[in-house]
């Protein structure tokens, strides 16, 4: 078993197999082999996880230049000499991706699904 060094904010700052002195408020406690420093924390008397923050939804700005991004990555899907049997797909999707860019919304969008190529 190895042991958790708990810091003065009640996370566990490293982890050793042999704990070495260390001064107040700092102290040491047992812990399961897999924990790991700064992802851990002392709780009513057990070792546990610190939640992961919520992630936070893209902005519209940033919404906006993945839709760009994901335009400029399709460019090709339209060009005249390009002999697709699903063209029309790709017009469709493209046109969902050119509506966020007008209208960009914050938040986690549904994003149009891009095809795949299916050459003549």
């Amino acid at each position: 078993m190895k042991k958790a060094l708990i810091n003065e904010n009640g996370v566990v700052s490293q982890v050793e197999t042999v704990p070495f002195d260390m001064a107040p408020p700092c102290f040491w406690v047992d812990c399961a082999d897999d924990v790991v420093a700064y992802k851990y924390k002392y709780e009513n008397g057990a070792v546990v996880p610190i939640p992961e923050p919520a992630p936070v939804p893209p902005t519209a700005d940033e919404n906006e230049a993945t839709a760009k991004q994901r335009l400029q990555d399709s460019d090709w899907s339209v060009l005249p000499d390009v002999n697709l049997q699903n063209k029309t797909d790709w017009e469709t999707y493209r046109s969902a991706l050119r509506a966020i860019v007008v209208n960009p919304q914050p938040g986690v969008l549904t994003w149009p699904t891009k095809p795949q190529e299916i050459w003549t």
